[in-house]
């Protein structure tokens, strides 16, 4: 925990200062791509029809296995840090999914629903995470908000236009001081910091809409890439 604005919002969340919490990112994109390669058509699928249940049926059960997989990564990591307590859910959220609403169906895509209570809304390994409450009218986008800075590169050039700056060793290490434990270099290029929007900027461009209050934020210590 880096810092609480908001100690009641903060206190109902569980968050306190000094707290050490552990953010999961990983879902289940290699099974959402095989889910596209078996049920793309450039027309679309026609809402109802058995092909689109199929479909919906697909997608439901990689949402679910995405959650799923996101507990089992927390248990995994806490037991190599030497963790013997279970792990208690916080929040949890997915940037990436179909959700049926009274207009139809909403696809988010790289933001997370405003509807369902607090998110982090996390920069990069070398910068903060914000922890936000959503206000109560969202509807000016969509009841959608950022799920994160956002990448600035594609992953194929990070390396040809960063690799002069870094050797293995600081790469493996933040402006925020903490550390990154990843066996890739190309993955630890590919996420760089520099590969990332300023957080910082999509904070105020979303408190400027009115969509959200920050209740904290959280600073990386460690950062586990894979």
């Amino acid at each position: 925990m880096e810092r609480i604005y908001d100690k009641d919002a903060a206190g109902d969340l569980g968050l306190c200062t000094g707290r050490i919490l552990l953010l999961i990112h990983c879902g289940s994109r290699g099974y959402g791509q095989d889910i596209l390669s078996r049920f793309f058509e450039p027309a679309g699928l026609e809402d109802g029809s058995v092909r689109a249940e199929e479909y919906m049926a697909e997608h439901d059960r990689a949402f679910m296995w995405a959650e799923r997989n996101r507990m089992s990564v927390a248990e995994k990591l806490l037991t190599w840090l030497g963790s013997s307590s279970e792990p208690g859910l916080l929040m949890d959220s997915c940037h990436n999914y179909l959700e049926r609403t009274e207009a139809g169906l909403l696809h988010r895509k790289g933001s997370v629903s405003a509807r369902k209570g607090a998110v982090v809304i996390p920069g990069s390994r070398g910068s903060l995470a914000y922890v936000c409450i959503p206000r109560e009218d969202t509807a000016v986008s969509l009841d959608s908000l950022s799920h994160g800075a956002g990448r600035k590169w594609a992953r194929s050039i990070c390396k040809s236009r960063i690799d002069q700056k870094y050797d293995r060793y600081s790469i493996r290490c933040t402006g925020l001081k903490s550390r990154v434990v990843c066996h890739d270099t190309n993955l630890l290029f590919a996420e760089a910091p520099e590969a990332y929007k300023n957080v910082e900027q999509v904070m105020g461009v979303l408190q400027e809409y009115g969509l959200i209050d920050i209740a904290a934020t959280l600073r990386p210590l460690i950062t586990f890439k894979g």
